[in-house]
């Protein structure tokens, strides 16, 4: 009838937030959900889920934190690879608060270890860094943007960030400072 309905794994409420589009025109969609997991699912052209990608079709990832992510934002690399990212607030550690987060997925659903700290790349860049768009360079970089409030270095509340990953997910040192604008 033109329409899907998918059920994640428990009963959450569940937030869809972008949707990408396959080179083969399968389609990637992030959401997040009220029990601190951000989900991706991969649907055929048809749309029913991909049973080929993650666990029939879905993956689900849990950062443990206080609050939870938000996933807002989904690419697909050249080679197939799927990122993601968003802002996971984090509550506690040595940077309080919330900051933006890129995560990388291989073509089947699985986390690309390879990847920043085994699949995840962050950074902070005040007290609270909330994700809004996220780009690929030609050159495998990942750039995310977003507000930023409360800045370290002495910023006004309601400014914007900019953050540039390596293709490895490092930081990228030789943009702004430390990565970040």
């Amino acid at each position: 009838g033109g329409k899907f309905l998918t059920d994640f794994f428990s009963p959450v409420s569940a937030f869809a937030s972008q949707v990408a589009v396959q080179a083969d025109g399968k389609l990637v969609v992030t959401g997040y959900g009220s029990n601190r997991h951000f989900m991706v699912a991969r649907y055929m052209s048809n749309g029913s889920l991909d049973n080929t990608f993650g666990s029939a079709g879905q993956v689900l990832t849990d950062f443990g934190t206080s609050r939870g992510p938000t996933v807002v934002n989904v690419a697909i690399q050249a080679d197939g690879r799927i990122i993601v990212s968003g802002t996971n607030d984090t509550g506690s550690g040595p940077q309080p608060g919330a900051v933006f987060f890129v995560e990388r997925y291989n073509s089947d659903g699985s986390v690309d270890r390879t990847f920043g700290a085994e699949g995840t790349a962050s950074a902070g860049i005040g007290e609270v860094s909330v994700a809004y768009a996220l780009a690929l360079q030609g050159d495998g970089k990942i750039v995310v943007v977003g507000s930023v409030n409360g800045h370290r270095n002495g910023t006004a509340p309601g400014d914007f960030g900019v953050v540039r990953f390596n293709a490895d997910g490092g930081l990228d040192n030789g943009f702004g400072t430390g990565g970040n604008v």
